[in-house]
């Protein structure tokens, strides 16, 4: 069987890709997808993403109905806990496509685990906060000064 361009494109893609029908059923996804939440394209294909991921937040969904009228949306740091308690963050973009005749065919999402990089900030902002280091920085433009925490504590 010889692939299209889009096939290549979506199964090869660096990233998280998922494409969807209208009744959020997985249509394709990426290899890399795959291999992060350990599944096969056989345990995908054709399942609903809500049957994938069972933890899928009612405003997730509701962002789901949202582009399935024909928008876009982009969000960052949607905090996942999973039914061992797991915390996960993600980055998503979520499109809609159309099909051969120009409505909605369902869904195009791309999610980034984000998960390390958030885990880095809270524990940098911890070691500050127990080392009892503030900061501050100015915005040259609007002369406005900011101040973390600890050094409004610091100088009051």
């Amino acid at each position: 069987m010889q692939k299209t361009h889009t096939n290549i494109f979506i199964d090869d893609a660096p990233i998280e890709i998922g494409v969807l029908d209208v009744n959020m059923h997985f249509v394709k996804c990426s290899k890399f997808w795959l291999r992060k939440i350990g599944k096969t394209e056989k345990e995908i294909i054709g399942k609903s993403y809500y049957e994938v991921f069972p933890d899928t937040t009612d405003d997730i969904k509701k962002i789901h109905e949202y582009c399935l009228k024909g928008s876009y949306i982009s969000f960052e740091g949607e905090k996942v806990v999973d039914k061992t308690g797991k915390v996960q963050w993600f980055n998503y973009k979520i499109n809609s496509w159309e099909n051969e005749k120009d409505k909605v065919g369902g869904l195009i999402i791309v999610r980034e685990d984000i998960s390390h990089k958030r885990n880095e900030d809270e524990y940098r902002l911890k070691a500050q906060e127990v080392a009892n280091v503030g900061g501050w920085e100015v915005n040259l433009i609007s002369n406005e000064v900011y101040w973390t925490s600890i050094t409004k504590k610091y100088t009051v």
